[in-house]
């Protein structure tokens, strides 16, 4: 069970990451 909430909590952490740097590029770009 300790599993699923670390996976779930890293799957959002690697998710909201990814919108940032797309922001960011769409931004410096």
């Amino acid at each position: 069970m300790l599993w699923m909430v670390g996976g779930t909590a890293l799957l959002a952490f690697g998710a909201g990451l990814l919108m940032l740097g797309r922001r960011m590029f769409q931004t410096t770009a």
